[in-house]
């Protein structure tokens, strides 16, 4: 599938570079969906933002959209279930539950706030490299979807 999503991600980069460890296609694919999940949840004229920044050691990457929301009921019931989706025609690709196992993995947390109406916060943390490697890093490709 090749055509642009709606509303296109905003990107703000880190103040300074942030490198972690990670599979580079699998944490695209991981990133990818969180993105894409932000952009069906809000309509075309709405907005997704990423940000990328580095907190107390670790690399932070929000995903951030002003769409329908979710309600803590299903974000502690349903949103991290394994084999679970709410988009009936779709094939069972990512879901959040492989994006947490992958995250806790490789030894970070993921963080979800919301409430209907109001958006939606995905927050991905992992461990960051010392600041004398991220600055030694090859540039970050593109994501994917982006």
């Amino acid at each position: 599938e090749n055509r642009e999503r709606h509303p296109a991600p905003q990107l703000t980069p880190a103040a300074e570079p942030v490198a972690v460890k990670v599979e580079v296609d699998r944490f695209c694919a991981i990133l990818g969906h969180v993105i894409r999940n932000a952009q069906e949840a809000t309509p075309p004229e709405g907005h997704v933002w990423v940000t990328l920044g580095r907190e107390d050691g670790n690399a932070v990457i929000e995903v951030r959209d002003d769409g329908t929301g979710m309600d803590a009921d299903f974000i502690r019931e349903r949103l991290f279930r394994p084999f679970f989706t709410t988009k009936s025609s779709k094939g069972m690709g990512i879901g959040a539950y492989q994006v947490r196992e992958y995250v806790t993995a490789a030894g970070g947390s993921v963080e979800v706030i919301s409430a209907p109406g109001s958006g939606t916060r995905f927050i991905i943390r992992l461990p960051a490299e010392p600041a004398e490697l991220a600055d030694a890093q090859p540039a970050p490709a593109q994501v994917q979807g982006m």
